[in-house]
């Protein structure tokens, strides 16, 4: 008998556990357990078991053994497109078995030297590695110095690797962005190694694909009907409307190309803009898109503003488009020699951009600057288009109820008006009996309590008009939502000030326009709200401005009245006097405090409110001491901007002109109203609580003894016709400088003849030269959307607040 075979019977009779250590574990076996040197003549131990023993067993001498004895150095590199994930990580592969040298080899620290040892794998820890596989054994010899050698070529290298030689990431973009940076570098390391880079599932690679589409568009006027078919494509394939939306939704720019190799989109943002102008259409089973007439200037602008679309135009888009750029109905609009002989020919233009609306069944926003003229372009269709029996409502701030009814019986006098004020019993009856009436004016305060009174009277308006319509750009308000839901077959907005501080106001307005025309409220927060108002997305700002402007008509004073004086506007700066300062201080120390404690506490959205009383306190004591100290008379303290209020004002008198003067808070009109009558001047007064305003307007307009109009900044800053002055005293600013413009146009309009100087009185080092500062910014914005500028503003936050009292 062969020894190896009685040595290995003589094992099997005995059955005899032992323990032994392999590395760093403790196993433990029976002495028939075969050995490795056994294992490999398993073959020949059969026929030899078979020749000299009594063996019953169902194993054959028929085993696959291969010794594996030419290791491969490899760089291990584990991506899955799928799964979003990148592993990488040098490696010895023995052919039967890929040792992760990172596993094998540990890095630690002796006497405070530098200590790599090989500890051998958590799989084959010992010498050898054997594989039994059913009928195949395969099994190599370890190489502990190939393996430490590997180790250290990947150590501690700049190719992309953590210290310890690997790399594991998660997310496309991620994955893609060390591509970029690293990639290169590491492959350049493993060639000089002579290293394999091996990939184990998809191959880390990337194509450059461009996004583009071919587009047929129609459109059918007379039926409001637009539609277009879309050939979307990403390199050589051909992308369905659900890929689109995959990129969008998924907001990555990669994707797997038909024949399997991986891609990245090179313009993902063209993709962004193409699935964010779908949501405006309907798809249609037959794969086209079908939406609203008033859409096709964005689907244009989409079209020509990149290389990236082939777009082949019907007669009937074509033809529209012609159309809507020039704001003109096909038809030349007939005016009345009336009209004729009292529109200006801007005006005569805007009467035509009306009916441009009107033609095809839109609503916009008429925005020309202040004192251009809209009430009267306004009146002109209202008159002309009046339907008897379907009457017309304005809908405007209470200040300027009557001032529509004096208008609308001088520029269109053949209109029958009612103004709804009065009781709410005498509001009721006057609804009720609407369609006696041409036109009926009302309050949004009015509109508000009056709402079910016109949902019983069940009136369809012809024409639904809001003035001063940034009274609905807080959608969430209710004056908002009930002008929203005043049935008219048309609609329309007046204001000079469409935006102030967000382009969501923008949103609230076209939602009462053409509701849908904007999207949803989210859609169009996730679109336009937040790039542009978080991010300062100058593209996503340019397409929501050509997506409103055939829509908005806007002309300023600079451009059509030529003939309109100037206007010279000046900031004077006074310093505060030495007790005012040393308030103001005290006041600035304890609101500052004070503001960043409750942020700390509360967080800062939280706090605005905190935050706005303490610059209330500030600006209070910049213009009077005794606005914020009270209980005391206001000739006991020092201010320098009264002082200077004097020195403008006696100016003003000693030439016989007037002067306008406006402040935000009343109790410092009341200090000005005090002092003029202590000098005798004459003068007028006007607040929120006045009533009879028109006639204070033509008191001082007619009556040249009145030099100077004490005005409520908020009260006052619109809807009256004060060109009798011809200077404006700002006496405090205001965060917003369309509110301030708005003041100023109360002079600065059609009708004056004389340039009108505007003086600002900012007090220096104080929180007024930097509320200055901020009305620059929010100028951005309004220039950004509603004229040519690029620039950008970005919403008040809590740095500009910090920036504030720096």
């Amino acid at each position: 008998m062969p020894t190896a075979l009685a040595v290995l019977a003589a094992r099997a009779r005995s059955r005899t556990n032992y323990e032994y250590k392999t590395g760093r574990s403790t196993k433990s076996r029976t002495l028939a357990d075969l050995t490795l040197e056994e294992t490999v003549r398993i073959n020949a131990l059969l026929k030899e078991a078979k020749e000299h023993l009594d063996l019953t067993t169902d194993l054959t001498p028929d085993y696959d053994i291969r010794l594996f004895d030419e290791p491969k150095e490899i760089l291990l590199v584990d991506f899955s497109f799928d799964d979003e994930t990148l592993s990488i990580h040098p490696a010895l592969d023995y052919g039967c078995f890929i040792q992760n040298v990172t596993e094998s080899v540990y890095v630690g620290r002796q006497h405070g030297r530098l200590l790599i040892k090989h500890r051998g794998g958590f799989e084959h820890p010992g010498d050898t590695i054997l594989i039994i596989n059913g009928k195949n054994i395969h099994y190599a010899s370890i190489e502990k110095k190939t393996e430490l050698a590997l180790f250290k070529r990947f150590y501690e290298q700049d190719i992309g690797l953590n210290r310890g030689g690997t790399r594991t990431l998660k997310g496309l973009a991620n994955i893609a962005e060390f591509y970029d940076t690293h990639w290169a570098k590491l492959s350049e390391h493993c060639e000089k190694s002579e290293c394999e880079i091996r990939f184990a599932r998809d191959t880390l690679s990337f194509e450059q694909d461009i996004f583009r589409a071919d587009v047929s568009i129609d459109a059918k006027t007379d039926t409001d009907w637009l539609a277009f078919d879309a050939a979307c494509y990403c390199g050589p394939d051909r992308l369905s409307i659900a890929d689109l939306n995959r990129f969008f939704k998924e907001g990555h720019a990669f994707w797997r190309r038909q024949d399997g190799r991986l891609s990245r989109v090179t313009n993902i943002e063209e993709i962004e803009r193409f699935v964010g102008m779908l949501e405006s259409f309907e798809e249609r089973e037959n794969g086209q898109f079908e939406g609203r007439l008033y859409h096709a200037p964005e689907i244009e602008y989409v079209m020509t503003s990149s290389p990236h679309y082939t777009a082949t135009r019907g007669k009937g888009f074509a033809r529209f488009l012609k159309e809507i750029k020039a704001g003109k109905p096909v038809k030349p609009v007939r005016l009345s020699k009336t009209h004729e002989a009292f529109l200006r020919p801007y005006q005569k233009e805007g009467v035509e951009w009306l009916y441009f609306l009107r033609s095809y069944h839109f609503a916009g926003v008429l925005a020309d600057d202040m004192g251009l003229g809209k009430t009267i372009q306004t009146l002109v269709l209202l008159e002309k288009e009046r339907m008897k029996g379907k009457p017309s409502l304005v809908v405007c701030p209470k200040t300027l109820l009557y001032n529509w009814q004096i208008e609308a019986s001088r520029f269109a006098p053949t209109l029958v008006v009612a103004v709804v004020d009065g009781t709410p019993r005498e509001r009721e009856a006057l609804i009720a009996n609407a369609t006696a009436y041409d036109l009926l004016i009302t309050g949004y305060a009015t509109l508000k309590k009056d709402g079910e009174a016109y949902k019983k009277a069940g009136i369809t308006f012809n024409y639904c008009v809001l003035d001063e319509a940034q009274f609905i750009k807080n959608h969430a308000t209710k004056s908002a939502q009930v002008a929203k839901e005043v049935d008219a077959d048309h609609r329309l907005a007046l204001t000079g000030t469409p935006l102030e501080n967000s382009v969501s106001e923008i949103w609230s307005i076209f939602d009462f326009l053409m509701p849908g025309f904007l999207g949803s409220y989210k859609t169009f927060a996730k679109r336009f709200h937040k790039p542009i108002m978080e991010r300062g997305d100058a593209k996503a700002l340019e397409l929501l401005r050509k997506k409103v402007e055939c829509f908005m008509l806007r002309r300023t004073k600079g451009e059509v009245l030529k003939e309109l004086p100037p206007k010279v506007e000046q900031t004077s700066h006074c310093r505060l006097s030495a007790a005012q300062s040393l308030l103001y201080q005290e006041v600035l120390s304890r609101v500052k405090s004070d503001m960043f404690k409750t942020v700390k506490e509360r967080g800062f959205e939280k706090s605005r409110i905190h935050i706005f009383a303490g610059l209330m306190k500030l600006r209070q004591v910049c213009n009077h001491p005794v606005l914020l100290l009270k209980g005391t008379s206001y000739r006991d303290y020092e201010s320098a901007k009264l002082d200077m209020f004097n020195e403008l004002v006696e100016e003003v008198c000693e030439n016989k002109r007037k002067v306008l003067v406006f402040s935000q808070f009343t109790g410092m009109l009341d200090i000005l109203s005090e002092e003029l009558r202590s000098k005798n001047v004459p003068h007028l007064y006007l607040s929120g609580k006045t009533e009879k305003r028109q006639e204070l307007v033509e008191k001082f307009n007619a009556d040249p003894t009145i030099h100077v109009f004490l005005i409520s900044l908020r009260a006052g800053g619109t809807g009256l016709n004060l060109t009798a002055a011809d200077t404006v005293i700002i006496f405090d600013p205001w965060w917003n400088p369309s509110v301030e413009n708005q003041a100023i146009d109360r002079a600065h309009r059609i009708g004056q003849k004389q340039s009108v100087n505007v003086y600002r009185l900012i007090t220096t080092g104080t929180i007024e030269e930097k509320i200055v500062a901020l009305q620059q910014k929010k100028k951005k914005l309004f220039d950004a959307l509603i004229g040519e500028s690029k620039d950008l503003f970005q919403k008040l936050t809590w740095e500009d607040v910090q920036e504030l009292f720096r």
